[in-house]
């Protein structure tokens, strides 16, 4: 039998007397190398033989490669920071630092780099990402050894055939969106998004090299390395301090989605921001809907606080959801409990309704068994009320933002005053309250978007709403419990009127008003969440988290809730008695998104309009840093998330 041999160009088996390859239809790899790369033929690790090189970045060179145990081909990526390092490999595969500090900064980024690689290995199977089978310290430097790709780039498949349509681009990168937002949960982004890191492979794109990818747990806290890519790379990408987080990687994948239809590479971000020409893609003959074009646009925002700040909003707002229709049916009655909380206070209210006032009959309970926690001493263990249970907040003036923040939105802080009292929501909206008004249950509220379920249970807070209909449930709790609706629409507060759900904008609905002395239950404005939050005047001491300086003690965030809403009233409360203020799901505000200004208001309601409504509170899926109670976010009113809710409050 004739002696077999690796072709270092595709890393398959040919007859060791054969010219060609039978596979790849390539001679043997020239000899003529540049001196840094290794040699073919090179075994790292006592398993992998080291084949041609595939290609080459500011941060390491990528090679194909044969697993000798499994007997398979491999992508072998060795961290190689162009400037930093040297070798000859003629003489030595070893990486030698140069002199100054650049040893200092290689050691940091190999360590960061073996970091990032068993990050990236807890996501080997995921769909849209190249996965990572091994890693190892070779060498003087390190490798990430990943799953073998045939296929081409994008940038490769635009250049053999043109501009695509959004359809099909979406629909290629779908399984790629889906994993690039669960790997921003970990607070890990790409930095590198462009056709040129999209492979496609069998119909499907895979994001390919993280070698630029950073932690942004600590972004306020450190520098991240300058890494461009004219016509994909933010601004802030310029700025070694610039602001870098999930908003970073929807600029470029806005980008590579633009020049994918367009068939034009954006203008570089830095031009841009001197002068900005940009097209929209209908104004270049593209098919695409009104809203698909406002969420490329703006996902290519320049300033990052005007940017989309979600994949999971990017995604809604870019691939749509299945028609909502308002529950229009008569509502079931709300069970008439033998037994209601009953509250320290007694002008305490169920949804702000006085007991004395309620139907049937409220039996009392000891206090230490059913009252409302006036303290943070011990957290209430089930929530079982249909409706929501209420707290009064009494009126006052706070300092309203930070100035100290990461988000820069929450600058300048300035005086709020709230003249008239309120009555807050101890807790989000439960699913079991929601599905006793609204008619519909989280499976269903799941059921268009297709991302999955985290979370079920009558206690745990609703998540996948919208603000639309957000503002549906407050009119129709109104109408339960015999309240004048807070919401009107063309001057109609019936809700039967209003007719379907909008998927799309909707300059109707997004014209709601607020009905002036109405009775009725309605979104917090974004101060009033705030004062809620900082526990109004009776807070003791000025806390990052509503109520604590300690995450833990008071919200379920992405380290201490196994990746899931969890019922609502088991961590502590702040001192107003309000729970899950920080943490479990971002919670609506009525307010339009405004940038602050230093004046002092009085009962502001935000601005009128604009691309997005602001929810507060961080959810489930945010770290500890963003349960921050002064960081404010804004989603499209369409936005339905999973880590999106609501609170009610009345007057």
């Amino acid at each position: 039998m004739a002696e077999k041999k690796l072709c270092f160009y595709c890393m398959e088996y040919r007859e060791s007397g054969s010219s060609k390859c039978p596979y790849c239809g390539k001679e043997a790899v020239s000899a003529e190398l540049p001196p840094h790369y290794l040699r073919p033929g090179l075994e790292l690790n006592n398993k992998y033989i080291v084949g041609r090189t595939l290609g080459e970045g500011g941060f390491g060179i990528t090679y194909i490669g044969r697993d000798k145990n499994l007997d398979i081909r491999v992508a072998i990526k060795e961290y190689y920071p162009t400037g930093f390092v040297s070798r000859n490999s003629s003489a030595s595969s070893t990486i030698m630092a140069n002199v100054g500090n650049a040893a200092q900064v290689f050691e940091k980024g190999r360590k960061r780099f073996i970091s990032e690689a068993r990050i990236l290995a807890k996501f080997a199977s995921e769909p849209g990402i190249v996965g990572v089978r091994d890693f190892f310290e070779a060498n003087n430097t390190a490798y990430i050894i990943m799953n073998y790709l045939d296929g081409i780039t994008l940038k490769e498949h635009l250049e053999q055939n043109g501009a695509i349509g959004i359809d099909q681009i979406l629909g290629l990168l779908k399984p790629v969106i889906k994993s690039l937002e669960r790997i921003h949960r970990r607070e890990l982004i790409h930095r590198d998004i462009s056709p040129d890191n999209l492979m496609l492979v069998d119909g499907e794109l895979k994001l390919l090299d993280f070698g630029a990818a950073r932690d942004f747990s600590n972004i306020g806290n450190k520098s991240l390395s300058v890494m461009l890519k004219p016509g994909y790379t933010p601004e802030e990408q310029y700025r070694s301090k610039g602001m870098q987080g999930p908003w970073t990687d929807i600029y470029a994948l806005c980008a590579t989605i633009y020049k994918c239809i367009t068939g034009i590479t954006p203008d570089d971000s830095l031009n841009r921001a001197f002068g900005d020409d940009i097209k929209p893609p209908s104004s270049l003959g593209v098919t695409i809907s009104g809203e698909q074009e406002k969420a490329l646009m703006q996902g290519m925002a320049i300033l990052q606080k005007n940017r989309i700040q979600s994949v999971h909003e990017l995604r809604d707002r870019l691939y749509g959801k299945a028609p909502i229709t308002v529950e229009t049916s008569p509502v079931p009655p709300v069970a008439k409990p033998e037994k209601r909380p009953v509250s320290a206070d007694p002008n305490a209210t169920v949804i702000g309704t006085p007991l004395s006032q309620t139907r049937g009959t409220v039996q009392e309970r000891s206090k230490s068994e059913y009252a409302v926690p006036t303290t943070r001493k011990a957290p209430l263990k089930t929530v079982e009320s249909k409706i929501p249970v209420c707290k009064k907040v009494p009126s006052g003036s706070f300092i309203m933002g930070s100035n100290d923040s990461i988000d820069s939105s929450t600058s300048p802080q300035h005086l709020v005053t709230l003249t008239n009292g309120f009555w807050m929501g101890i807790y989000p909206v439960t699913q079991g309250q929601w599905e006793t008004v609204m008619g519909t249950t989280i499976q269903q509220q799941e059921a268009s978007t297709g991302w999955g379920l985290y979370g079920v249970g009558k206690n745990l807070p609703i998540y996948y709403v919208s603000w639309y209909e957000a503002i549906v449930f407050c009119n129709k709790l109104s109408v339960i419990r015999g309240l004048s609706s807070a919401y009107s629409m063309d001057g109609s507060t019936d809700i039967d009127k209003w007719g379907v759900v909008p998927t799309n904008s909707n300059s109707t609905w997004d014209a709601i008003q607020i009905v002036s002395g109405s009775t009725g239950y309605r979104l917090p404005t974004e101060a009033q969440w705030e004062y809620a939050a900082k526990g109004g005047n009776s807070e003791p001491g000025n806390f990052i988290y509503s109520g604590s300086n300690n995450p833990e003690e008071i919200g379920w965030f992405r380290e201490n809730c196994n990746e899931s809403t969890q019922p609502v009233g088991l961590k502590q409360p702040n001192s107003l008695g309000l729970y899950d203020m920080s943490g479990n799901v971002w919670e609506w505000c009525w307010d339009w998104y405004d940038v602050y200004t230093s004046t002092a208001k009085s009962d502001p309601l935000g601005a009128s309009s604009g691309a997005g409504c602001v929810v507060r509170g961080g959810s489930w899926n945010d770290s500890a840093q963003g349960l921050d109670l002064t960081i404010r976010v804004s989603y499209n009113p369409l936005s339905r998330g999973y880590g999106l809710g609501f609170r009610v409050l009345r007057p």
